[in-house]
C-alpha cells in the first residue's frame, strides 16, 4: 500500500460538505449539465449489464445518483462516501431503503474482503491522492470476477491547467485534483490485479461551457462540434474523462 494523507481526506470531506446543500441542484442545472450527466448514464447503464451476483458497492455515493440506477437494476447497493452531509442527503430522501449508507473512504474502505459482487466509483477517482491505494481496496473487497466501473479524470485534458492556475475557478477542488493519462491507468488496473474488459470517454469540450448553455441551440452545435473532433483526434485526447469497465482476475 501506498501514502495516505488524512489532512487531505478531511479537506475533501470538508469540501462536500459545503457543496451538499447546493450539489443535486447543480446536477439538474441546464441543458448542458444534463447532456454531460446523461452522456455519463447511458455508459455506466449499459455497463452494468455486464454485472454479476447481486450486490454492489458505490464508492463516493454523493447524493445517489448512480447508486439509485444499481439499485433499480435490482442490486443491494451500498454506498460510501467520505461527506457526512452528502450522506445525509440521501438518508433525508423517502423511500430511501434501496441504500446501505457509510461514512468512509475509497482508500480505506469500511468492507471485509470478498464482501461485494461489483463496484462503481463514479466521479470520485479523481479525489483518491493515491490510486494504488483505492485500486488495491476495491481489488480487496471484491469478489473473484468481480466487475468494477471507474471513472477517472484525463491528465491530457483542460483539467490539467487547473492544476496548473489553482487560482482559477474552486482552488480546494483544484488543489486536490489527481489526474491519470489512459496509458498510466492500463498500467495501473494490471498491477493491481484488474483486466480492462472497455472503455469509454465523456466530453472533450470543456464542462464549464457546457454548464454556461441557455437553450437547445449552443447545445446542438456542441455536439455536432464533440462529433467533429471525435473523428480527427486520437481516441482518448483531450477526453475530460475516461470510463473504465474492470475485472478482478
Amino acid at each position: 500500500m501506498g501514502s495516505y494523507s488524512i489532512t487531505s481526506g478531511r479537506e475533501i470531506s470538508a469540501f462536500f460538505d459545503r457543496e451538499a446543500a447546493t450539489y443535486e441542484k447543480v446536477l439538474v442545472g441546464n441543458a448542458g449539465v444534463q447532456y454531460v450527466n446523461n452522456v455519463e448514464k447511458n455508459i455506466f447503464k449499459g455497463w452494468t449489464r455486464r454485472f454479476e451476483g447481486r450486490k454492489a458497492l458505490d464508492v463516493g455515493v454523493g447524493t445517489g445518483r448512480f447508486g439509485k440506477i444499481l439499485a433499480q437494476s435490482g442490486f443491494r447497493v451500498t454506498g460510501v462516501d467520505r461527506s457526512l452531509e452528502m450522506i445525509k442527503g440521501v438518508k433525508g430522501e423517502s423511500g430511501k431503503n434501496w441504500v446501505k449508507l457509510i461514512v468512509g473512504d475509497g482508500q480505506r474502505l469500511p468492507l471485509k474482503s470478498n464482501s461485494v459482487d461489483n463496484i462503481s466509483c463514479m466521479r470520485v477517482f479523481k479525489y483518491f491522492e493515491n490510486a494504488n491505494n483505492a485500486l488495491g481496496e476495491f481489488y480487496r473487497v471484491l469478489v473473484h470476477r468481480g466487475y468494477g466501473i471507474i471513472q477517472v479524470a484525463n491528465r491530457i485534458s483542460y483539467q490539467y491547467l487547473l492544476t496548473v492556475f489553482k487560482s482559477v475557478g474552486n482552488r480546494t477542488y483544484n488543489s486536490h485534483l489527481c489526474l491519470h493519462s489512459y496509458g498510466e491507468m492500463i498500467r495501473l488496473f494490471r498491477e493491481n490485479g484488474f483486466t480492462v474488459k472497455d472503455s469509454a470517454i465523456t466530453i472533450r469540450i470543456p464542462f464549464f461551457i457546457y454548464a454556461k448553455l441557455k437553450g437547445q441551440v449552443g447545445l446542438k452545435a456542441l455536439g455536432k462540434l464533440e462529433k467533429v473532433m471525435d473523428r480527427i483526434f486520437p481516441e482518448h485526447f483531450m477526453a475530460r474523462d475516461y470510463l473504465f469497465l474492470v475485472q478482478k482476475m
